[in-house]
């Protein structure tokens, strides 16, 4: 298959059976997208080539989405909407490369990168063992009781190893080389497994997937990284232990700008307040995945730096 020429047919996204697009029942004239369906229809007979530019899939995705809303005598997509969709199908190729190489990889069968949901659906303290969690629960109220929320958003992904009540040797080895609707709630739901049994130093890394690092978005990184590692080094000190680092990650699908390197320096800032802790980047490296072979590239710098 061409990389100049990959192409998706309409009639994926017009069957009844799973609706991807239809008439909004409360707004004249505009189409609604199921982002999860529109998926599942795009890749349920298999994902996309590996060598296929990320930018590419998106634009076939698009193009044949509009298409079937022309023979379903429906509106076209609105751009906007295209752009949500874009974060969702962008985060979910990444998820399904990432969980098979893992399965290819022997050395990384002690560890498991799942997929988190938003913090509606999961608080981030809810994946620890009951002792952690309670550590972290009596944070969150002291913090509380001065006035203070202690705002998560949980990382796009999360590297795991340490569990307690789960052999990753031997578990979490089924590879997906398409995406049916099983597969999707199998990727997505992953994170279920964890809940409740990781300990404080369970965490290896955790990675924001973005689609674009717009100038509205950009600094939404590196926040989400200071937290996490400001919740690791408060663990670190409940529990006595330094020893244990955590590292945050950027993943995007647009070129990454030097405004977009120097948002991702800014401190971790739980770092710059105490004076025997050596300073250090919110975000520890960022990577521009054109074609999902980068994140083959990205898997072995990250799983495999040890």
């Amino acid at each position: 298959m061409s990389i100049l020429s990959y192409s998706l047919d309409p009639k994926q996204f017009t069957d009844p059976q799973v609706v991807c697009i239809e008439l909004d029942p409360h707004k004249s004239g505009k189409s609604n997208l199921h982002r999860d369906n529109c998926f599942v229809a795009a890749f349920s007979g298999g994902l996309p080539p590996e060598n296929v530019p990320i930018e590419e899939i998106m634009q076939a995705m698009e193009s044949a989405i509009n298409s079937g809303c022309a023979s379903l005598g429906l509106p076209k997509v609105n751009p906007n909407a295209f752009n949500n969709a874009r974060g969702t199908w962008f985060e979910l190729l990444v998820t399904f490369s990432l969980w098979n190489l893992r399965i290819d990889c022997p050395k990384a069968h002690s560890s498991l990168i799942v997929k988190l949901p938003n913090v509606a659906t999961m608080k981030f303290s809810d994946i620890f063992e009951p002792k952690t969690r309670s550590m972290l629960n009596d944070l969150e109220k002291s913090l509380g009781d001065q006035g203070v929320n202690l705002i998560t958003s949980n990382p796009d992904i999360l590297c795991i190893a340490n569990v307690e009540g789960i052999n990753l040797d031997e578990q979490c080895l089924t590879k997906y080389e398409n995406c049916t609707q099983d597969n999707l709630e199998a990727i997505t739901s992953a994170y279920t497994l964890i809940l409740g049994k990781c300990n404080y130093n369970s965490i290896k890394f955790g990675m924001a997937l973005k689609a674009s690092t717009r100038p509205d978005r950009r600094l939404q990184i590196p926040h989400e990284g200071s937290i996490l590692k400001a919740i690791n080094a408060h663990l670190q000190t409940r529990f006595w232990d330094p020893g244990h680092d955590v590292r945050y990650y950027a993943a995007t699908a647009s070129l990454i700008t030097g405004a977009d390197i120097e948002a991702f320096k800014t401190a971790a800032t739980h770092s710059i307040t105490d004076v025997n802790v050596k300073p250090m980047p919110a975000v520890d490296k960022s990577f521009y995945l054109a074609t999902l072979a980068d994140v083959k590239v990205m898997f072995e710098d990250c799983m495999l730096r040890d």
